[in-house]
This record gives C-alpha cells, sequence and structure tokens, in this order.
C-alpha cells in the first residue's frame, strides 16, 4: 500500500513538474531554435515563449514566479539547515544527477534515485510513445534526451544555494541564473545512510 501510494504522488508530481518544465524550457531553449518540445509530449501544454522582467524588478519575488509575493517559504523555512557534511553530500548528488542528465545518461541517473522510484519508473511512464522502454535507464534516457538543450543549460549554470532537512528528507535549492524561472527545488531521500533523489526533474519552488 505505501509503494502504492508513493506511485501514485509520483506520477502527479511528474505530470506537474512535466506542464511546469514546459513553460520554464521556453526560455532556456529558444536559443537552440531546433530542440524545444514538441506540443505531442504527453502532459504538456504548448506555451509561447514570453518576456520576463529583470530580477531587480520583482526583488521581492523570491520564488521567481512573478506574483510578488513570498509563497516559497514552505521550502526556505522547510526542517533546518542541513550540516556541512549533508550540505557536501547533497551539493554532490545534484552536480552528478544534473551531469548524468545532460549526457542522456539514465542509467547512471537511476542509480542516483531511491530505489522505490527507480524501480517505478517503467511502469509509471514508460507507456507513453515518446518515452517507452521496459526500464527505468531506457525511460530516464529518453526523458533527459527530450530535454537535452535546457538540462545543458541547467548543468552548466547549476549552483546549489541551499540545502533544508527535515528527518530522512532533503530540499535541495537549485539556481540557473539563465532559466526563467531561476529558483528550482529538488526533492530527495537518506537511504540507508546516503541521499538520493526523489524526483526526476528539478521543480517550481511551492
Amino acid at each position: 500500500m505505501l509503494l502504492a501510494m508513493m506511485c501514485t504522488r509520483q506520477t502527479g508530481r511528474l505530470m506537474a513538474m512535466l506542464a511546469a518544465t514546459a513553460v520554464a524550457l521556453c526560455g532556456g531553449c529558444a536559443h537552440s531554435g531546433t530542440d524545444s518540445a514538441p506540443a505531442t509530449h504527453p502532459g504538456v501544454r504548448a506555451v509561447a515563449p514570453r518576456a520576463f522582467p529583470g530580477l531587480a524588478s520583482r526583488s521581492r519575488d523570491r520564488d521567481d514566479d512573478l506574483d510578488h509575493n513570498s509563497d516559497d517559504g514552505g521550502v526556505l523555512g522547510f526542517g533546518h539547515a542541513a550540516d556541512a557534511a549533508d550540505r557536501r553530500g547533497v551539493t554532490a548528488l545534484v552536480i552528478r544527477y544534473f551531469a548524468a542528465a545532460a549526457n542522456a545518461d539514465g542509467a547512471s541517473g537511476c542509480r542516483m534515485l531511491t530505489p522505490p522510484v527507480a524501480e517505478t519508473v517503467a511502469e509509471r511512464d514508460g507507456g507513453s510513445p515518446q518515452l517507452s522502454g521496459g526500464t527505468c535507464a531506457v525511460v530516464l534516457s529518453k526523458l533527459f534526451a527530450w530535454y537535452h538543450s535546457a538540462l545543458v543549460e541547467k548543468q552548466r549554470t547549476l549552483t546549489v544555494t541551499g540545502v533544508r532537512v527535515q528527518g530522512a528528507r532533503v530540499l535541495a535549492i537549485l539556481e540557473f541564473p539563465t532559466m526563467p524561472e531561476k529558483i528550482r527545488q529538488i526533492d530527495g531521500r537518506r537511504v540507508s545512510g546516503s541521499w538520493k533523489l526523489f524526483e526526476l526533474l528539478d521543480s517550481i519552488v511551492e
């Protein structure tokens, strides 16, 4: 039952992340002119590129979502700041994961996910034509390849600006200076003394 609940939660989160990523990637992929995701991708709505004002014009909007409020307090105030060892560990994990993503290396990416997430990637997400596959490595490689241009740019500009811990859960706060939504997050869990990621892609701060 617990695994089923986690799978259901992850499916919803992935669909939300894919939709949010489609918006964010418009700005990140615009320079390539060739690799933006087609509108046929499952769960992703075609979004026209839009202009974003400079960061200084919305300095009170800490989560950079254009609504000029502080609704990211649940993330920036989540748990407590990680100690030095956990911050180093989580930062290294995130950097390795984005390097794998930029290289469409699903096999390496799967090893950095929590076991329940990695074990159910193919079942949850491998049924679509674009991500079809019978293993985590195949499906994740296709997901990474789908967003290749943006993930390369994210890997190039990634900074882990914060690591927040509460029990066995961790939130890494990420900054991508060249992306429309500059401040994002990725969720993780402690598994047998090591940090693993609980999401396939970063998401908006919420």
